[in-house]
Order: structure tokens, then C-alpha cells, then sequence
């Protein structure tokens, strides 16, 4: 039902992290935490664009309280997926993934010995990366310049051309975003070459350079022109020329920013739910027709001449009696083996869609108030159509594991940093509804700028009183590292932290009325005391639980092989 189209609400996020992989189910935990806090912006932002239509005034004054508001929403986003993170973290036994990491299987290194394990490893020098990171960065430095040279003359043309019809100035942004699309994915495709060149140690590692040089770019090819129309086009000479805004600097960053968020809902969409569903129609199709000849070449095979004339006489029959033999599992094989295989970076491109949302809607979403309706939408149709990609149109993806979202949080919490500064910077510098509220525009800039140190205290004091673990996850750890850590100096092993959230799992699954035993895979749990009796550890020391005492009854009645005393029980 999750791989549908079908209105599903609840995420199952663990289920999604025991078959795909922690790293594609923290993206959608993120996408899901981040769409629940979108419905207080979005019915703000749609109440305020109402009364802009009502007093038909773009730029009025009531945009001072979204941009405080948009604030303080920003940091406790920021804030709470922290909590929520530590805990699926936990759940998850990755609190200390980082430190265990190994090896990417396509790391190129000489084998030598560690000096601080005295272990063998494989090893690349410093030098060699670092020369490496050099030509990498002057690329982009030049694909950013041709950016920049883009971009002017896009102003020169729709200045020339389009300076006084509105429909052409329309036109003329939304073909400006299309082409800032694809730049972005094109560069992304080149910069996923260049990552792989330098040969990274660890997917941690790989992650993160990966990140900081698509969003260095993306930063700069998609925010540039809407920053230069913002706070540079009335006061900037462009090749001699005396750069003017048309009507004025507000109303161009609002339309360049509702045909930004309305072409990226279309481009989206198609990208993601209307190729899909062609391509699982076509496999459906393939796979069908391929039975479907198998079948009639079969049972021509022991057919003489004459009847042979006579069936392909009657194919219609034949094809519709061969599609009734095809069984439903043989079909599903069939379309199955027919999908296209799951790209190791397709979570990457999505994480980096949303980001670039993130970053248009907090950086400028001021001028163009229903930004957060339209990335809700956008992220509500992307839950449901990556859920349908993976369960219905590609190959099982390899489990992969990751133990947060990355860099990604810092690249966030830049953006919405950066995002209080841009959202009181365009009403001081670039509207003028809240002119008349004071004498001169030196008040008006001061009342801005402290208003604006304000906000900033309050993000502080927000991220100093809200913790980043909530007090369940916080006294689970501390109980934990007790167990591990006790005062007889004795090491445990095989902690296995989902145990502690047995007892919370049962109560959810009694709250929706689901039924459901424990299942005790009686294999395993002979093993675990196997090994347990190895290392002559105390059963009740390693897992101080009352149901081990079940297990090992389970065991006994089914007589299992294990030794364990009743004591040690």
C-alpha cells in the first residue's frame, strides 16, 4: 500500500530502514518531518497572499510578521528533526556508526600498516587527493564563472526584448528556471565524476565532498540572479548601461520566484510520476507480450505444417488462451526482470532537490508567499511517487546504511541562517510597503536591523533550550552505557538497543488495534548463547531483560541444544 498512489499517511519508516536501508529511510523520515512542519507556513502564506489580493498590494507591510515568523519556524525545523534524527538513530543501532565505517568496495589504495592498530589497511596520500581537489575546484570555479556570464546576458535579453510586455517578461523567467534545472542536473552528472576521481576512503567521506561541491554551485546558479535582482539591478551598471527594475525590484523577484516554484511542481512530477508510471506500463506490457510468445512458440513446437497455417490463422485465440495461462508469479517475474536498476545516486539528486526547495522558499520566499503551499504539494506527491519507484518500477536498491542525513543538516541550518538575514535585508532594501511607518529610510533600516538581532537571539535561545535528544532517548542511553560500562569494570557485549523499545512497539501496535506475538528466531537466540557461553559472559548481565528467561524456556520445549545452566538463565 506504501508503493502506491493510494492517500497513506503514516510512513513506515523501520520497515522502510529493514528493506532498503538506513540511509533511504532517513530520507524519507526527513521528507515526512519536514512536510508536517509545512502545513503551519502554508496556510500562513496562503492567508497572506489572499489579503494581498484583496488590497491588491504585493509588497504590504503584513510581510514583516512572515519573515519574523518564517524565522522561528526555520529553527525549530532545524531543532526537532535533530530530536528525531538521535532517535531513529538509536532505534536503529547507529549511534556510532561513524567510528566503524569501512571501506567503499571502489577505494584505490597501497596496502600498508597502520601505526596506530598495527593493523593492515589500504592507503592513499595526502598529496595525491589534495592535487586532485585543486583541478576539481578550478573547474567549478569556471563552470560558476559561465553561471555568472549566463545570467547577464539573460538580463541584457529581457531587458532588450521584453523591457515593456509582461507576458514576455513571464516567459522570459520561466525559460531562466528551466535552464537553472538544467544546469543543476547536468552539473550534478559531472560532479559525480569528479567525486569518483578523487577516490574517497569512505561513503561518509564521498557524502559529504559530493555535497559541498554541488551545493557551492547550486548556490550560485540558482540564487545569484534572484539575490542580484533583490538588493543589485537599481544600483549596478551592466555594461555601461543603467540597470532598472520593471515595474519595480519586488514585483520582478515575485515573478521569478512563483515561475521558479511553479515549473519545479511540473518538472518535478513529470520527472517523477508520470515517467514512472510509463515506464511500469511498458515492463507490464514487455513482460506480457514476452509470455504470451513463449507460450504460442511452445505450443507450436509439436504441430504439423496444416495446423501451423491454421493457428497463425487463429492468433487472436491463441494469444488471448496463452495470457490466461500466464500466472500472476510468472508475470510478476517476468515485469520484474524487466526494471531498470536502482542508481546509487538517486537518493543524492533527491535530497538535493529538496534542498534547493528549502533554500528558494526561506531565502526569498518573503516576495512570493505561497512558496510553502506549493512545496508541500510538491513534497506530498514526492513521497508517493518515490514509494512507487521503489516498490513498483526499479530493482530492489543495495542496503545501504548511513547514520544521519550528512552534510545535508549543515547545508540546512546555513540556509535558514542565511535566510533570516536575506528575508529582512529584502524588507529594508527592497520593499517599500513599510515606508510609511517611519520618517526616513535610516529609521527604517535601524528598526530592520534590530529587529532582525532580535530574531537571531531568539533562534539562539531556541537552540540552547530545546534538546537534540528527547528525555526517553537520553535516559536509554545513559541506562546503556551503564550495562556496557558497569562499576565492576567488566565489558559486555550483543546490546542490542531496539530491546528497549519492545514494550513502546506493542503499545503502538494495541493503539491500532493490530494483533501481533512476538516472533523469537529460536536459531539465532542459540546462537547468541553459544557465543555468549564462548566469551563466558552471564546471560542476565548482557540483555537484563525478563524476556531471556522466555526465550530460553522456548528453546528447552523445542529442544534446543543450548547448554545454559538454569542459573546462568
Amino acid at each position: 500500500m506504501w508503493g502506491s498512489f493510494v492517500i497513506y499517511w503514516e510512513q513506515p519508516i523501520h520497515k522502510i530502514a529493514a528493506y532498503f536501508g538506513p540511509k533511504i529511510a532517513f530520507y524519507f523520515a526527513w521528507l515526512g518531518h519536514y512536510s508536517t512542519f509545512l502545513w503551519g507556513p502554508a496556510l500562513l502564506g496562503l492567508g497572506i497572499a489572499i489579503f494581498q489580493k484583496v488590497v491588491d498590494q504585493q509588497d504590504h507591510s503584513i510581510l514583516f510578521f512572515y519573515v519574523f515568523i518564517m524565522s522561528l519556524w526555520s529553527s525549530l525545523l532545524m531543532k526537532f528533526w535533530k530530536r528525531t534524527e538521535n532517535e531513529l538513530r538509536f532505534r536503529w543501532g547507529l549511534s556510532e556508526f561513524e567510528d566503524v565505517e569501512v571501506n567503499r568496495p571502489s577505494f584505490i589504495g597501497t596496502p600498508r600498516t597502520n601505526p596506530i592498530s598495527n593493523l593492515r589497511e589500504l592507503h592513499y596520500p595526502r598529496w595525491k587527493r589534495a592535487f586532485k581537489y585543486m583541478i576539481t575546484t578550478s573547474i567549478i570555479f569556471c563552470m560558476m564563472c559561465l553561471v555568472v556570464v549566463l545570467m547577464v546576458i539573460m538580463f541584457v535579453i529581457k531587458d532588450s526584448v521584453a523591457k515593456n510586455d509582461p507576458v514576455w517578461q513571464q516567459v522570459a523567467n520561466i525559460t531562466y528556471s528551466l535552464v537553472l534545472v538544467g544546469f543543476n542536473s547536468a552539473f550534478v552528472k559531472f560532479a559525480l565524476v569528479m567525486n569518483n576521481w578523487e577516490n574517497h576512503k569512505t561513503e561518509s567521506d564521498y557524502d559529504d565532498m559530493l555535497i559541498g561541491k554541488v551545493f557551492v554551485f547550486q548556490f550560485i546558479n540558482s540564487y545569484l540572479s534572484l539575490f542580484y535582482v533583490s538588493f543589485f539591478k537599481n544600483n549596478f551598471l551592466l555594461f555601461g548601461m543603467k540597470e532598472k527594475c520593471n515595474p519595480s525590484c519586488f514585483e520582478e523577484l515575485h515573478q521569478a520566484q512563483r515561475a521558479y516554484m511553479m515549473s519545479k511542481v511540473v518538472t518535478n512530477n513529470l520527472k517523477n510520476v508520470v515517467v514512472p508510471w510509463i515506464q511500469l506500463r511498458k515492463n507490464a506490457l514487455m513482460a506480457e507480450w514476452n509470455a504470451m510468445e513463449e507460450t504460442r512458440v511452445a505450443a507450436a513446437d509439436g504441430l504439423s505444417e496444416a495446423e501451423r497455417k491454421k493457428m497463425n490463422q487463429s492468433r487472436k485465440e491463441t494469444e488471448a488462451a496463452a495470457k490466461r495461462e500466464v500466472t500472476r508469479i510468472e508475470a510478476k517475474m517476468k515485469m520484474e526482470s524487466l526494471m531498470l536498476p536502482y542508481d546509487r545516486d538517486a537518493n543524492f539528486e533527491d535530497f538535493n532537490d529538496l534542498v534547493l526547495q528549502y533554500g528558494f522558499m526561506m531565502l526569498f520566499g518573503v516576495s512570493f508567499t505561497l512558496s510553502p503551499l506549493l512545496a508541500l504539494i510538491d513534497n506530498l506527491l514526492a513521497i508517493r511517487s518515490s514509494a512507487f519507484k521503489l516498490c513498483r518500477t526499479l530493482q530492489r536498491p543495495m542496503y545501504t546504511v548511513s547514520g544521519s542525513i550528512g552534510t545535508w543538516f549543515s547545508i540546512l541550518q546555513v540556509v535558514s541562517l542565511f535566510s533570516v538575514l536575506s528575508g529582512f535585508a529584502i524588507l529594508a532594501f527592497t520593499m517599500k510597503g513599510m515606508d510609511p511607518w517611519f520618517a526616513n529610510k535610516e529609521e527604517k533600516y535601524w528598526f530592520i536591523v534590530c529587529i532582525e538581532h532580535f530574531v537571531m537571539i531568539l533562534r539562539l535561545i531556541l537552540s540552547m533550550g530545546i534538546s537534540d535528544t528527547s528525555d526517553l532517548i537520553r535516559l536509554q542511553m545513559q541506562r546503556l552505557n551503564y550495562i556496557v560500562h558497569r562499576p565492576n569494570g567488566r565489558e559486555l557485549f550483543c546490546i542490542r538497543p531496539r530491546d528497549f523499545f519492545a514494550d513502546q512497539q506493542k503499545q503502538d501496535k494495541a493503539q491500532a488495534g493490530v494483533e501481533a506475538e512476538e516472533q523469537v528466531d529460536l536459531d539465532v537466540e542459540e546462537a547468541i548463547i553459544k557465543s555468549e557461553e564462548k566469551l563466558h559472559v552471564p546471560a542476565t548481565a548482557v540483555i537484563p531483560h525478563k524476556t531471556r528467561a522466555e526465550k530460553l524456556a522456548k528453546l528447552n520445549k523445542t529442544g534446543g541444544s543450548s547448554s545454559t545452566t538454569p542459573a546462568t538463565a
